[in-house]
């Protein structure tokens, strides 16, 4: 039987890139990083020589000179309210054009349209993505949160348990599961950075098996001339808002939200002269969206940006402005007067933070706004 590979790949090759494979009855044979292309190619030829379907964590289909994929954009309807959509991948950052998993699938000459038939000596390489897979395949209120923040242990302990809850990888018998196990149980500085690419790259090589062998539990967002990404089905289960940044209770967070959207927008907001194009990328981003009635709404905005601009001596206040004057139409109609902004009455909680672009990450921000619940 044929093996199935889950690649989390790096954007570019100086930094870590988990592999690992899983044979035709699902069950976990290897796992391991490398960082170059040729160590990519040495940990293939080793371990999965000839897989059946390959599925990769990093844009493969870029065809937009700029914003977001069509992709990222159904994601997002499918799966934002979850905390679970896609940044946006375009030939804009030199990293995507072209893109690393586009080049690694031309060398191993892997087919790329998800169309094709797995089988006859033809190896389908897929772009998949963690975030909604771990929400759809377990039906969970938000996304794992292990990515980032002070509570990433116990985000890997959760990880770790829904992939050792996957009866067919067989998790108990590998010995390498157990090293991951221990580390994630006593983590020394580092060390769940270190591990974070492998443990995707095993919830990847499980969505290659199910391709093949449960289709019906995936579902291809996009297509393969504007770009795809392989997901879970839409879905409909319950779902909760995160936990606000830095341990903050929200007030307006009672039961029952009725809408988020989530969107993220590329481009720099902490130009003075640039604040007219940052409105227009803002109001471009969320042109589908609209949150009825009067009720409050949260608004968190992550900025990413530059290293001279995201040091603490640039005011958070100063990059909000311009994008909350851009979220009138989401939030509805203005005040009756018409002299007030709709998001001068309605924003009840707003949470802002600001990080450094590093590894070709393109500037810009992830904007969620949520419907408090009012329902008025």
């Amino acid at each position: 039987m044929g093996a199935y590979v889950g690649i989390d790949l790096a954007w570019k090759d100086s930094n870590r890139t988990g592999l690992a494979a899983v044979d035709g009855f699902g069950a976990l044979t290897a796992s391991g990083v490398a960082r170059a292309d040729s160590e990519i190619a040495g940990w293939l030829e080793e371990h999965a020589p000839a897989p059946m379907v390959v599925a990769v964590d990093a844009p493969l289909i870029v065809p937009n000179a700029a914003g977001q994929r069509v992709a990222e954009k159904l994601i997002g309807q499918a799966y934002s309210r979850y905390g679970a959509a896609a940044y946006p991948a375009n030939r804009g950052n030199p990293l995507f054009n072209p893109p690393r998993a586009e080049t690694l699938a031309q060398r191993f000459g892997w087919e790329i349209d998800p169309a094709t038939p797995v089988g006859n000596g033809r190896t389908v390489c897929l772009e998949v993505y963690p975030h909604p897979a771990l929400v759809g395949l377990f039906a969970l209120p938000q996304r794992v949160l292990y990515k980032k923040g002070t509570a990433r242990q116990a985000g890997f302990q959760q990880l770790a348990e829904l992939l050792a809850s996957i009866s067919e990888l067989r998790l108990e018998e590998s010995r390498r599961w157990a090293e991951l196990v221990a580390t994630i149980a006593h983590p020394a500085r580092g060390d769940l950075t270190r591990i974070e690419d492998e443990l995707d790259a095993i919830l990847c090589a499980h969505l290659a098996w199910l391709w093949h062998h449960r289709p019906e539990a995936l579902t291809v967002y996009g297509t393969v001339q504007d770009g795809y990404i392989v997901a879970p089905p839409k879905p409909a289960h319950a779902w909760e808002r995160c936990p606000a940044p830095r341990g903050r209770v929200d007030p307006h967070d009672t039961a029952g939200p009725v809408v988020t959207y989530s969107r993220s927008v590329t481009g720099r907001a902490d130009l003075g002269l640039g604040h007219t194009d940052w409105q227009n990328r803002v109001h471009r981003a969320f042109g589908d969206c609209s949150i009825p009635g009067r009720g409050p709404v949260s608004v968190d905005v992550e900025f990413v940006m530059d290293e001279t601009a995201a040091q603490p001596a640039i005011a958070l206040h100063s990059l909000v402005a311009a994008t909350i004057d851009a979220l009138d139409d989401v939030l509805g109609a203005r005040d009756e007067d018409r002299r007030v902004a709709a998001h001068a009455t309605r924003v009840a909680r707003l949470s802002a933070s600001k990080r450094a672009a590093r590894d070709g990450t393109q500037e810009g921000a992830v904007i969620t706004v949520t419907d408090g619940g009012d329902g008025s």
